[in-house]
């Protein structure tokens, strides 16, 4: 069952809108040779100015055997309380990549996640989950709307 109204869904994709607009301003700005921390404060930082909240390197609660596992996983960025953005910067991400962001939307609880890679040839977006292109720069991941 849907447990999400169009209000929810209309925020997501605002977030998602200008989390697109400020990839695309980065990317525009300086280009694909730089690490991605580069890219991730950068991207922060555009998104600070467009006045969303955003954490850096937010840890995602992972237990073992009902232990907390310090640190294990750490999400590049989270906007708003609700939306995963994860950065790269590599000549094509893979299913690792992919299923990277797919574990911290499980275990975070998030609808709305942001694989962005900064390192592409060609920066383009998908907005499309079911079809994962190495080639695209920005790929959207949804999980339960």
């Amino acid at each position: 069952m849907n447990t999400f109204n169009p209000t929810d869904r209309d925020r997501l994709n605002a977030i998602g809108y200008d989390i697109i607009g400020c990839a695309f301003e980065v990317r525009n700005t300086v280009g694909r040779y730089f690490r991605e921390a580069y890219y991730k404060h950068a991207l922060a930082y555009e998104l600070s100015q467009k006045g969303h909240k955003v954490s850096i390197e937010q840890i995602v609660p992972a237990l073992y055997k009902g232990i907390e596992i310090q640190d294990a996983l750490k999400m590049d960025l989270v906007v708003d309380d609700c939306v995963i953005v994860e950065t790269k910067a590599l000549a094509q991400v893979g299913q690792a990549e992919y299923r990277q962001l797919l574990t911290y939307l499980m275990l975070s609880n998030f609808h709305l996640g942001y694989l962005i890679n900064f390192g592409v040839e060609t920066f383009t977006a998908t907005g499309c989950q079911d079809i994962f292109n190495p080639h695209h720069g920005i790929y959207r991941l949804v999980n339960k709307i």
